[in-house]
């Protein structure tokens, strides 16, 4: 039936089943044991910002206003469906998720404002990866990560399942981190209510706490409401999805990420020349992103651009989103419609910026990679981005990044299955609209940029 293809029935294990249908019954007669608590969470996000030491006015004065921030955890908290459509245990992970969030949230700003050297610390210069999801970013940023000379972040280093703050001091202290097991357990206690989540979500992103296997930084976007990712959470309600794609509001996004590298590299004793980063949500706000860097964190930020053609990543990325999100649902309760109605937004708004801004920036400031020739030779592209920010990469590099490349193969976490997908190529796609098809976006996007210029997001001129 239509409302099998489109409608996702999660995975469950017995306690999860027990839970869920324990809850359902309960609500027959008026109890509610696990619940959405909206004035906790709401009262957490403003302990993050008037609860800290001098209130609210020193927070800002580290920060930047905080009205944007209040705003979209009120969106957020307030359009959670708690009654319809996400199930008792999908309320115990997200509370978990979120709560946590807003805990550390507060904790990191406290440590900020106790430590008035990490404000004034002077940061490497920054190497952004972004792109369009599942064109290649990750393994670009692995490999651009293996440099001796780089320091990128690791999951358990951004992550709120332990404390942000712990930094580690030297390279050997990477592979003792106790944070990694702090969220291993958290891990561990997901895949007991929904057996196989992480194999499923780690066959379209690697997320895994490791000492050597670089996460994108939007795990810090999420203590300022950056959810993207959750944003299917709160349909069909708009309001949180209108102030995620507002370009004006991330200002504040990009000084607390700044805030947070500044504490890394103040806390790590020893030498690395620069920052290797990398998210496709930097697309929504590179006109912020770039003048944060430099008037915040006194640094240059250049971007490493990926392109792919939006009709084979989107159909790829929408199971992304069912995977990390679908087992929070009833049965059937997640529509695929959805997701690609709401995905499709928030990609064609960052195209439409990406584009624009390239048009504004230096090109000495980015630099254009296609899929199709990184996966051809990963080594000499990298080489070619090295060439274009004028940075030396010697024998010592080559090697370590030769390596990276043999420690992750394509697939090396499984591959995602779209069998309910079809490509834009074929008539009529029967799940997710895609109304990139004929767009000029795409036609740019999919298209090399020319070899003489690296100017224009996929443009030819």
């Amino acid at each position: 039936s239509k409302r099998m293809e489109v409608n996702v029935k999660p995975a469950r294990s017995l306690l999860g089943w027990l839970i869920d249908m324990g809850c359902w019954l309960l609500a027959f007669i008026g109890l509610r044991p696990i619940r959405w608590h909206r004035e906790r969470m709401l009262a957490l996000a403003e302990a993050s910002v008037s609860g800290v030491r001098g209130g609210r006015a020193a927070c800002e004065g580290l920060l930047g206003d905080q009205t944007e921030f209040l705003e979209g955890a009120r969106y957020f908290v307030e359009l959670i469906d708690d009654r319809r459509k996400i199930t008792p245990c999908g309320l115990i992970v997200l509370t978990g998720f979120i709560q946590p969030i807003l805990e550390k949230r507060k904790l990191l700003i406290e440590n900020w404002l106790a430590h008035p050297e990490v404000p004034i610390t002077t940061l490497k210069d920054v190497i952004i990866v972004s792109g369009l999801p599942r064109s290649g970013t990750s393994l670009m940023h692995q490999l651009l990560g293996a440099d001796p000379n780089s320091r990128g972040m690791r999951a358990q280093e951004m992550l709120a399942f332990s404390d942000p703050t712990q930094v580690p001091h030297t390279r050997e202290e990477l592979f003792t981190d106790p944070r990694m097991k702090a969220c291993d357990t958290a891990f561990d206690d997901i895949e007991r209510l929904w057996p196989g989540y992480w194999g499923r979500l780690r066959s379209s992103h690697p997320v895994l706490p490791s000492p050597t296997v670089l996460e994108e930084e939007f795990a810090v976007f999420f203590y300022c409401m950056g959810l993207f990712i959750h944003v299917n959470l709160c349909s069909p309600h708009m309001d949180f999805m209108h102030w995620l794609l507002r370009d004006d509001n991330k200002r504040g996004n990009y000084i607390f990420l700044v805030r947070f590298l500044q504490m890394v590299q103040q806390n790590t004793d020893y030498s690395f020349d620069h920052w290797v980063l990398k998210s496709p949500f930097h697309m929504m706000s590179p006109s912020v992103m770039r003048p944060v860097f430099s008037a915040v964190g006194g640094c240059q930020a250049r971007c490493v651009l990926m392109h792919r053609d939006p009709a084979i990543v989107m159909p790829s990325y929408c199971r992304l989103i069912e995977n990390w999100l679908g087992d929070l649902y009833w049965p059937y309760g997640f529509d695929r419609n959805s997701i690609g109605r709401l995905q499709m937004l928030i990609w064609k708004t960052a195209t439409d910026r990406i584009m624009a801004w390239e048009k504004q920036e230096p090109a000495e400031n980015y630099i254009n990679v296609m899929y199709d020739t990184f996966i051809k030779d990963p080594v000499a592209t990298v080489a070619n981005v090295y060439k274009h920010f004028n940075m030396n990469m010697d024998e010592q590099v080559l090697s370590s990044v030769r390596q990276c490349l043999k420690n992750h193969p394509q697939g090396k976490h499984g591959r995602a299955r779209h069998p309910h997908l079809t490509p834009l190529s074929q008539p009529h796609p029967p799940t997710i609209v895609m109304t990139w098809q004929h767009t000029d976006s795409r036609k740019r996007l999919s298209r090399p940029p020319s070899p003489t210029t690296t100017r224009g997001f996929g443009s030819t001129s």
